[in-house]
């Protein structure tokens, strides 16, 4: 057993590994990371028998730090290699070495026969990079997560025993990635393992794992193992990267993994800390930063009364064609309105038909969720595909509500896996996997990513319109287009017809990111000055784009947003509209830098 470390054949092209950075950047944190990639590895290996996951932390350092003499015996041969590579080995400190134990249990395992090639766990994740045989409802597309662990590791090193659920023979191996890098004249590849070698057979120079008994007990002591017989993986990560602190972890744990956790699919252990769904409302409170998740007391709340729920409103089968709003009965929207503005949970099946390549149709579904509750501060969303959130998937921001997608079934999971990208983050209507896969996926696709904020505005409109509706008995003076309601004895005031267009004081002009207001053919010389006021939003699918104007989208009066250049007046903005005096009659109101990618309705009115 040793690193095999094996010079680079000079008939191969030379290729460098190059997707660290999607897994540590400014928009993704290392801890996070290594949070999300291992738990998602372990829910993907989940035994059969239902029972939760349980994935266990352990930072090993000080009294409870691992053999010295043990783990420079592991990396005798590699430490050579990784100064090659442009480590910074002298600058660990090997007599006081510090590491990171990943343990799962109720998991299969790395399943598979170890001593021959094939398209199996435990060949996947040890000897294959960016080549990933995961379908149906697993977590992982892209065969690139398991480089978090060597990223994890300043000797860009780890090790991992497995106890295969189908074997249960403990399997250990080690893996490093480091860089292509020369060493004593040759040039070697970023890829090695620590292992056995096979030295015959079909299969010769293969590497496999080490299965000597006293040396995988050894390891199972020095890194305080806990496996013993249990199926499941275990992995130490020695001379972690120093971003990888506890509470951080913890922290990240809650914040993506909150969902699982409190439907008892998971349950995350940090040393002695365990986050459960009994335990995970105080410690949210003790580790989340402030402002990580808001009103987390309601949220989970709502999160575990989602996954109670035994009743749902069906949505019509072309609902992501012909729209949320029409695909509800008017009976059923009555009552998921009323529901809503009355701080209940509203439950609703999407249901959803996809098509292989081949032409093979399959009916799935996603289960929506909305609340209200009284008191929210902030709207929050989350997406939710077998047990991952998919985090860049969230758009509430103003919108002041509550809102889960769960895609539990397999064929919807699998569909949206291969539409997500190698960090999970995102669903990609055309990405590459689910356009090789499906046909019309990015219709799908797209709907599904909108489905929560549409069904939101649907409902969330008749709740406005009632209360601005309620207003009009106090705040109404006429001209206004829409009179007191007729009751209690009060006069009716007809709508204001807007003149024709031919009169029209102001002419309105698109571009690409903004528009032009201009004279109409309306405006006389006697007319000026004139005042108006412009507002704009972005479309929507459902509703009023402009009462759900956000902030999020653009405000006129912050810098960087968007330029306005005034000619013949002056204009002062504040969100999304602009007040204006024009002077002239050959003025130009001209805005730009808005997003090029959405429809924008624009409209002006004489102040």
């Amino acid at each position: 057993m040793k690193w095999q470390f094996e010079e680079y054949p000079n008939s191969l092209v030379e290729t460098e590994v190059t997707q660290r950075d999607q897994f540590r950047n400014d928009e993704v944190d290392l801890a996070d990371t290594l949070i999300r990639e291992t738990v998602q590895n372990s829910l993907d290996a989940r035994a059969r028998n239902g029972a939760a996951v349980t994935v266990r932390f352990a930072f090993l350092d000080g009294d409870n730090a691992p053999d010295a003499a043990f783990v420079r015996e592991l990396f005798q041969g590699h430490l050579e290699h990784a100064r090659a590579a442009g480590l910074a080995v002298d600058s660990l400190d090997l007599d006081h070495p510090r590491a990171i134990v990943v343990e799962d249990f109720g998991t299969r395992g790395l399943q598979g026969n170890p001593f021959v090639k094939s398209n199996d766990d435990f060949s996947d994740f040890w000897r294959r990079h960016g080549i990933s045989h995961k379908t149906g409802d697993r977590r992982g597309r892209w065969g690139l997560g398991k480089l978090v662990f060597s990223t994890s590791s300043l000797l860009r090193a780890f090790f991992g025993l497995t106890v295969p659920a189908d074997t249960r023979s403990p399997l250990l191996m080690g893996q490093t990635v480091l860089s292509m890098h020369e060493l004593d004249g040759r040039q070697y590849p970023a890829h090695s393992h620590f292992s056995d070698v096979l030295i015959s057979g079909p299969y010769k120079d293969l590497r496999v794992p080490i299965t000597d008994t006293a040396f995988l007990e050894r390891f199972s002591t020095v890194f305080r193992l806990r496996r013993a017989d249990k199926p499941g993986l275990s992995l130490a990560i020695p001379f972690p990267h120093p971003d990888l602190e506890r509470k951080r972890m913890v922290a990240a744990a809650i914040r993506h993994y909150f969902i699982p956790i409190l439907r008892g699919q998971l349950i995350i252990e940090f040393d002695d800390l365990a986050l459960n769904s009994d335990s995970l409302r105080e410690c949210a409170h003790e580790y989340l930063p402030p402002g990580a998740i808001h009103d987390v007391d309601d949220l989970f709340a709502f999160v575990q009364e989602a996954d109670a729920a035994t009743s749902f409103f069906n949505l019509g089968a072309r609902w992501y064609r012909d729209g949320v709003e029409r695909a509800i009965q008017p009976e059923a929207l009555e009552e998921m309105r009323q529901c809503f503005a009355g701080s209940s949970l509203v439950g609703v099946r999407f249901p959803m038909d996809i098509v292989r390549k081949d032409g093979t149709p399959i009916t799935t579904e996603v289960r929506g969720f909305l609340k209200k509750p009284v008191d929210l501060s902030q709207g929050q969303d989350y997406y939710v595909r077998s047990g991952i959130t998919v985090p860049q998937e969230s758009k509430f921001g103003h919108r002041n509500a509550l809102g889960l997608l769960l895609a539990d079934d397999a064929a919807i999971s699998e569909f949206l896996g291969d539409a997500e990208n190698p960090a999970h983050t995102l669903w990609i209507g055309n990405a590459e996997k689910v356009q090789k896969n499906y046909r019309g996926a990015q219709e799908r696709v797209t709907a599904i990513k909108k489905c929560l904020q549409n069904l939101h505005d649907v409902l969330a409109q008749a709740v406005e319109e009632k209360a601005e509706e309620a207003l009009l008995d106090f705040f109404w003076t006429p001209g206004m287009g829409t009179g007191p309601r007729k009751d209690k004895g009060k006069e009716t005031f007809p709508p204001t017809t807007p003149p024709p267009p031919e009169t029209q004081p102001f002419r309105i002009s698109g571009a690409p990111g903004g528009f032009t207001v201009r004279p109409g053919v309306g405006l006389t010389a006697d007319m000026l000055p004139i005042e108006a006021a412009i507002r704009a939003a972005y479309d929507v699918d459902e509703g009023n784009p402009f009462r759900l104007w956000s902030e999020f989208d653009f405000d006129f009066a912050k810098d960087g947003d968007a330029m306005i250049a005034v000619k013949g007046g002056k204009a002062e903005a504040t969100g999304n509209t602009i007040r204006c005096t024009v002077h002239e009659p050959g003025f130009e109101i001209t805005v730009a830098g808005l997003d090029e990618r959405r429809d924008l309705i624009v409209k002006v009115e004489s102040a």
